[in-house]
């Protein structure tokens, strides 16, 4: 992903290379990389980096989240950090953490990021600024987090720039497994001097279709954070012009849904296709009969599609399961419809977005179709990880027009990021979940609990003061109820609220000369 912001970075690290010995006198003052293969032998000590001269406590800026949601938009382009990358030429070294050890690679740099919330995954893309010594083949990257430089592991290594043929190949690279409350470190080394510009870009969690056993149904989809799959694309198989529509030659970002088949025959294709920043992309899907077959193309083989192509389905078994695979053409991040026939996807979810406001935070969802859909149940959570009920909605049952849902979460909370998802049931009971999908709160001074709420409104506030006066007022204006609280009952009191009407009220509360307003639902 490209940055349309320059960040320029000077970082040129000093290395130090002992014997065992001096290194296990030094390893007070310094830290080792992690261990590495040579000539089939595990080497563990082989770089030892003083702390002073090598790893930068320095933070360069902060990686930026990009997800779903920004795909089509300008903040896909622009989440990232895009710092100058260099290798500083002369003494050798046995070999870092990964490639080819005792290649008499040289001495390297250190850049260190701070993570945005919610970034599991960090990608590096070339942005440019190459300068390179004659003979220049390799350029490396390894990644390390840890509280600072004497505490680190290592999280991820690979090639990032190969030249050993006669053109200059720029190759992805990604860290994956991240902990967004630590900074990343990156050690960059190749075997001349270099200069090189990339942008880091942070990406959330795989997805749960990244692989094939992970294969959902679903009638729209997004590829942002997979990795590519592993197996033979058509096109490398088949040849140029395999697929209907154009080539597919490699796997970059790949994602697996499945589908039961209605008819005898049928056809899929991608339709509200959005990738990257909105100015192009496709998006390639091919079709097989199972897990174990992807890949191959005999009797497990359907077709495929690239661009606007459409995969005919002309030999379908009613009943039984399909699988889709779908790939970003040379790593687009795309958001997608399957447009299909004779194919059974149980809810076709066009739309899960969240819209913050001031007083609540707007979830909204659509289907293009529905088939045996009992409900959906949409669930929040403060850390992406236990997720509670918030609300249910009746499902649409069998439904081939779009339906639109909606809810008005009115909780508060002093997180950082609260997340939802959605969880849609069958009437037979089967389920199938769609996000999550992150929303960035206004911190608040105070909070209202629960919300919705049936009797007693509980109020808290952070600090404490002499005097509070509150008054619940209606939509058109008209205070309902007042009163005033002083003294030890100023940070948190209860106001009952059980004789107001099912519907929305405000609670205004004047605390030190500040006038505070919230919206709250009563059920």
């Amino acid at each position: 992903m490209k940055s349309t912001r320059l960040l320029l970075i000077t970082a040129i690290a000093c290395l130090s290379f002992f014997s065992i010995a001096q290194r296990t006198e030094l390893s007070t003052g310094g830290v080792y990389i992690a261990p590495y293969q040579e000539n089939g032998e595990l080497i563990q000590d082989s770089l030892y980096i003083l702390k002073s001269t090598g790893c930068s406590t320095t933070s360069e800026g902060t990686i930026g989240l990009v997800d779903c949601a920004d795909i089509g938009t300008p903040a896909f382009s622009t989440a990232g950090v895009t710092g100058s990358f260099d290798s500083e030429a002369g003494n050798t070294n046995p070999g870092p953490p990964c490639g080819p050890g005792g290649n008499a690679l040289n001495n390297g740099s250190w850049h260190t990021y701070d993570l945005a919330t919610g970034v599991n995954q960090v990608s590096v893309d070339y942005s440019g600024g190459f300068a390179g010594a004659g003979g220049f083949s390799e350029m490396w990257m390894s990644f390390y987090q840890g509280v600072d430089c004497s505490a680190l592991t290592n999280v991820g290594c690979g090639q990032i720039i190969d030249k050993s043929g006669p053109n200059l190949v720029l190759l992805e690279l990604s860290a994956t497994g991240l902990d967004p409350t630590l900074p990343l470190y990156v050690f960059t080394w190749g075997n001349k001097a270099y200069t090189a510009d990339f942008t880091l870009t942070g990406l959330p969690a795989p997805p749960v279709n990244d692989n094939c056993a992970g294969a959902t149904s679903n009638g729209s989809g997004c590829n942002l954070g997979s990795s590519g799959a592993a197996f033979t694309p058509p096109s490398a198989a088949l040849g140029a012009g395999a697929c209907n529509g154009g080539t597919w030659y490699s796997n970059e970002n790949t994602v697996f849904y499945t589908f039961t088949a209605t008819s005898t025959s049928g056809s899929i294709e991608i339709n509200n296709l959005t990738c990257n920043d909105g100015a192009g992309g496709e998006a390639q899907v091919g079709v097989w009969t199972n897990c174990a077959g992807v890949g191959t193309y005999g009797a497990d083989y359907l077709g495929c599609a690239v661009g606007t192509g459409t995969v005919l389905l002309p030999s379908l078994n009613i009943g039984d399961s399909y699988i889709i695979a779908v790939d970003g053409q040379a790593g687009d991040a795309c958001n997608w419809d399957f447009v299909t026939t004779g194919v059974f996807l149980p809810v076709e979810l066009a739309d899960f977005s969240a819209n913050q406001f001031e007083e609540y935070t707007q979830i909204n969802w659509m289907t293009l179709s529905e088939s045996n859909s009992s409900h959906f149940s949409l669930e929040r959570s403060d850390d992406g990880k236990e997720f509670t009920s918030v609300y249910t909605a009746a499902a649409g049952g069998n439904s081939q027009e779009s339906i639109k849902y909606d809810f008005n979460d009115y909780t508060r909370t002093n997180s950082d990021v609260v997340y939802y998802r959605l969880r849609q049931v069958d009437i037979d009971g089967e389920e199938e979940f769609h996000g999550p999908i992150a929303v960035y709160p206004k911190k608040q001074e105070w909070t209202l609990a629960p919300n919705p709420v049936k009797d007693n409104l509980t109020v808290t506030f952070d600090g404490s003061s002499s005097v509070v006066s509150y008054s619940i007022i209606n939509p058109s204006g008209q205070e309902l109820l007042s009163g005033i609280r002083s003294n030890g009952d100023t940070r948190q009191f209860q106001i009952n609220v059980e004789d107001l009407e099912p519907g929305i009220y405000y609670i205004q509360c004047f605390k030190n000369s500040t006038v505070y307003r919230e919206a709250f639902l009563v059920e």
